[in-house]
């Protein structure tokens, strides 16, 4: 038995989500709008360590607990953390989380990263939340046994619960393509191993073709995995600032960095699935014990609210404006949960739910009952488990 820091909903608030049909359509239209779960905060405890330091107290979750930083990692991976996170989800008008995806035989803690996802599956809720699936080039699994894999997916694939664009084509992120192509033994390989996904899922309960929607950095690279790989698109899980002076940036350049990337992918003609950035700031991780993180890297500004809601919005007028790039009709947003990169959703402890409110007021603007706000109701407690 331990105690567990974790909040619950209040019974004004349940009750207002014991039905949806409170919506109605948004700004966003028929364009779907999701975010990026990247679900580390498990009882490894690895990464919840960065946020112990004071200076890092305001991104810490309402699950987390102040005074049980350093003495057992806060945690995710709970029922009644993930209902309340779908409740929030959906009344804040996201219709989908994009769930980064390890392959349970490819690393040890595999498992521990993908609990959210399982707890998201068991919960009746998720009927109201789709989700899909952010592939990793390096967490494919034994390439020997692709067919299991691919089995695997497109059985995920034919849930009812799965995200589809362009009518019944499941949606599928890429990341860190370079690695898959390493893995898989070239370019010409990995795109065999594509096919076959594809060709298995159309002959599966699916019965469509995915579409698959790189990842990268670089618009340019983008549209060569397009041209060479076969994707359907491109995309980014993130657009970070790419200088390495320590400097620091508004939000504002964030948002012209995001921009930026859109508005390449239309010059070269590929097909855009955009990302909006809730910020970057991967200072907590910033140390000489992480290889990965440079710690003169630059940063963003910690949005406020109302100037990530005003991104988003932009974002929603850009895919209307550009249907031809934008073809898949859905946003992607960095991030619901990356806490330690500076990108997140999440009520936090010192904010709340000020961040879900603000793009509420963009995705579920004619929204029938507003007596109360997407927050309200949440009350931290003490919960043995």
């Amino acid at each position: 038995m331990y105690k567990k820091s974790c909040w619950r909903l209040g019974v004004l608030f349940l009750s207002l989500f014991s039905t949806f049909a409170v919506f109605s359509e948004g700004e966003s239209g028929d364009i779907k709008v999701g975010a990026i779960r990247w679900d580390a905060w498990n009882e490894w405890g690895h990464f919840q360590q960065f946020l112990n330091p004071e200076p890092w107290h305001y991104r810490l979750p309402f699950f987390a607990n102040k005074e049980k930083l350093g003495k057992e990692p806060f945690r995710e991976d709970v029922p009644e953390v993930i209902d309340q996170e779908i409740d929030l989800a959906v009344r804040s008008g996201i219709d989908f989380w994009a769930f980064v995806w390890y392959h349970p035989e490819g690393w040890d803690k595999a498992r521990l990263m993908m609990r959210c996802f399982d707890i998201y599956l068991a919960n009746p809720k998720s009927n109201n939340l789709s989700f899909c699936l952010i592939l990793q080039g390096g967490h494919l699994g034994d390439t020997g046994q692709w067919d299991k894999t691919v089995a695997f997916l497109t059985g995920l694939f034919g849930d009812s619960r799965y995200q589809k664009v362009l009518g019944t084509r499941p949606l599928v992120f890429l990341f860190s393509i370079e690695d898959a192509i390493q893995r898989f033994g070239g370019e010409a390989e990995f795109r065999r191993a594509l096919n076959v996904l594809r060709e298995k899922s159309k002959a599966s309960s699916c019965k469509a073709d995915p579409y698959i929607a790189g990842m990268v950095f670089e618009p340019q690279k983008g549209a060569r995995f397009v041209s060479v790989l076969g994707l359907d698109a491109v995309s980014a899980y993130s657009n970070p600032p790419y200088g390495f002076k320590r400097q620091e940036f508004p939000y504002s350049k964030q948002v012209e960095i995001n921009r930026v990337f859109w508005e390449e992918c239309q010059k070269l003609q590929v097909p855009l699935i955009p990302t909006v950035n809730t910020g970057w700031d991967f200072r907590p991780e910033a140390n000489p014990d992480i290889s990965y993180r440079n710690p003169d890297a630059d940063w963003v500004t910690t949005a406020k609210p109302q100037e990530i809601a005003d991104h988003l919005k932009g974002a929603v007028a850009w895919v209307k404006e550009n249907p031809q790039t934008c073809e898949a009709k859905a946003i992607i947003i960095y991030a619901w949960n990356e806490f330690n990169e500076g990108g997140w959703l999440v009520p936090t402890l010192s904010e709340g739910a000020a961040r879900l409110e603000a793009i509420r007021e963009v995705l579920r603007p004619k929204q029938l009952n507003k007596v109360d706000k997407v927050g309200s109701g949440l009350v931290p407690h003490q919960q043995e488990r």
